[in-house]
């Protein structure tokens, strides 16, 4: 059968395909005559009779309705015994096999029970006790080993002709040439001519004594007449084989099953085929594979037929290997048959898992609800079944334990609120391992990072801000500025707690700036509450916390703008100065800027 394709050029492949015809019992047994008619010789009766007889001398004579005729009697060869050979009928089916196996029966008329007949060999035995003159008419039935049998019928007649009572001289056999038959000759073939004289002129009679087993490969016809002494020769016969047929292997189709993690050179199966021809030795041979590759993979020892591995296995490249395989005898011309060889290879764990990326990335909105899923992370294994199972594992990068993974599916969700303000993004490391013995693994990064989505409203840095600024600070100095995630641009504006509008905030930027002079001394800090709002009109507030700081910017100034006190020119050094109540004279000045009031004694 060939096989093409329509490219150019056009590729093509041949191969060999064996029909074997099954055999139905289409054909009917048949005898090579349709009538037989031979002679036997008249014996006495004597003890060897009484074998025969299961009534008067008048049953075995025919007596009118002393037998059935419809009644059929088969014989094995052990039922033979004490028994002379009459005749041979012989019978060939054109089918085969059991369509073709024969087995004869015989329907002996009034001779019932005097004739028997081997059912395998056609073989026609009679007891002693014939009379001259006597005459029998003989049914013989073949039937073939078919479902349904097929038979053919053929009749015998058997005279009993007398014997002489003397002979002066014994046959002359002439010496037979050696024959040599084919396997494949007919039955019935025409062997050899066996050629006597008798100085008496007595009719002769020949038959084969001995060097035929089971007598069931030649026979003798019958000549004429009859003699009472014997003479013996030899005849030679050699069979010669013709190559008639193919040989055959043990099974139709080898299935073997192996690792493949088994070392080269490894036998992987012995063939086994016979033939029934005598040709020498069966060559074994590959004839073909479903895949280039199994011819390269095994070796064939033509003669032991042993199929041994000749380059290493990988199931994930081929996990089943189809091979035709072929014996040839050494017949002239040489026969062939053929078998499929299965070879199915199983998984040895020596591939690790392999990420489809060298990195992933995902995003995630800061609003996910807990166990929103976050990204997929998918390996493959080319190995087999356990070897092949991959469980998933985050091995680092899960800051706070921010994420899980599901270990069969490998989907990472989230397992906590997430805050955009704390961590924009994370780089989590996942293990993918193989269920294998040992088990082998690998792993991939992944890079999530967060956002926010388009409905979000929108989310400040911090829900509290603290700023600081000098009291001398001229008008529009910065003060701070407001670091907002938003999806769209933003309004600000300052809702409260700025005092006699001391402050100002941009409404596209969120810097806030000064409007008006400020004093420490009036007001030390602003707790300002500031919103914003996207262009979806959702807001967001935070407060700003302003702390003026001090400058020295204020006089000291005295309590008093004039002190009196008293002291004796005679006071010494360091004396204090009295008041006219005689207490100490302190002189007080107080400070605007740190409002504290500051005392010395004068000495």
């Amino acid at each position: 059968i060939l096989i093409s394709d329509n490219g150019t050029p056009p590729l093509s492949s041949l191969t060999r395909v064996v029909v074997k015809i099954d055999d139905i019992n289409d054909n009917t047994p048949e005898f090579e005559q349709v009538s037989y008619d031979v002679q036997i010789p008249a014996s006495g009766y004597d003890d060897d009779r009484a074998m025969f007889q299961n009534d008067s001398p008048d049953y075995f004579e025919g007596a009118d309705g002393a037998f059935d005729e419809d009644s059929w009697e088969s014989h094995g060869v052990h039922d033979m015994d004490g028994l002379v050979r009459v005749l041979r009928v012989l019978a060939f089916d054109r089918d085969v096999g059991q369509n073709a196996k024969l087995k004869y029966h015989i329907k002996s008329g009034k001779g019932r029970s005097k004739f028997k007949i081997d059912n395998s060999t056609g073989i026609v035995y009679a007891q002693k006790g014939f009379e001259p003159g006597q005459e029998y008419e003989l049914n013989i039935k073949v039937s073939d080993g078919g479902n349904i049998s097929k038979h053919s019928i053929c009749k015998v007649a058997v005279h009993v002709v007398a014997v002489p009572s003397t002979s002066k001289n014994p046959p002359v056999i002439n010496t037979p040439q050696p024959i040599k038959l084919t396997e494949s000759d007919d039955i019935g073939f025409l062997v050899s001519s066996i050629i006597a004289t008798d100085l008496d002129n007595d009719t002769l009679w020949y038959d084969i004594v001995g060097g035929d087993d089971n007598n069931v490969t030649f026979t003798s016809e019958e000549m004429q007449a009859i003699h009472n002494t014997n003479c013996i020769t030899q005849l030679n016969i050699s069979v010669m084989d013709i190559n008639n047929h193919r040989p055959e292997f043990s099974e139709s189709l080898y299935k073997v099953e192996i690792s493949e993690a088994v070392p080269l050179y490894t036998e992987v199966l012995k063939l086994k085929a016979t033939d029934k021809d005598d040709n020498g030795k069966l060559i074994y041979s590959f004839h073909s594979a479903e895949n280039i590759i199994s011819l390269r993979t095994f070796l064939l020892d033509s003669i032991t037929g042993v199929i041994s591995l000749a380059a290493s296995l990988d199931r994930e490249t081929l996990s089943e290997h189809i091979l035709t395989v072929m014996v040839k005898d050494g017949g002239t011309p040489a026969k062939r048959n053929y078998a499929r060889v299965q070879i199915i290879v199983h998984d040895h764990n020596d591939h690790t898992p392999h990420f489809s990326d060298k990195i992933l990335v995902g995003k995630v909105f800061e609003s996910a609800t807990v166990g929103s899923a976050v990204l997929r992370v998918f390996a493959v294994d080319h190995d087999k079944g356990e070897n092949a199972r991959i469980t998933y594992s985050i091995i680092s990068g899960n800051v706070g334990n921010v994420f899980n993974i599901d270990p069969d599916l490998g989907i990472i969700r989230t397992a906590r609120e997430l805050d955009l303000t704390t961590v924009t993004e994370y780089t989590l490391h996942v293990r993918a391992t193989d269920h294998g013995q040992p088990s082998l693994s690998s792993t991939v990064p992944a890079h999530i990072m967060l956002t926010m989505a388009d409905n979000a409203p929108p989310k400040f840095s911090s829900k509290e801000i603290a700023a600081e600024i000098y009291e001398d600070q001229l008008l529009g100095s910065y003060v701070a500025h407001l670091d907002v995630k938003s999806t769209s641009s933003l309004q600000f504006e300052i809702l409260d707690g700025n005092t006699e509008s001391a402050f100002i905030i941009s409404p596209s930027t969120g810097v806030i700036t000064t409007q008006k002079y400020l004093d420490y001394e009036t007001t030390k800090f602003y707790n300002l509450s500031v919103i914003a709002t996207n262009m979806a009109s959702i807001s967001a507030t935070c407060n700003v916390i302003i702390h003026i700081l001090d400058k020295n910017d204020n006089v000291p100034e005295f309590l008093q703008s004039q002190y009196t006190g008293i002291i004796s020119e005679s006071a010494p050094i360091k004396s204090l100065v009295l008041t006219n109540t005689s207490e100490p004279l302190v002189i007080k000045a107080f400070d605007a800027d740190s409002k504290e009031t500051h005392c010395s004694t004068l000495t």
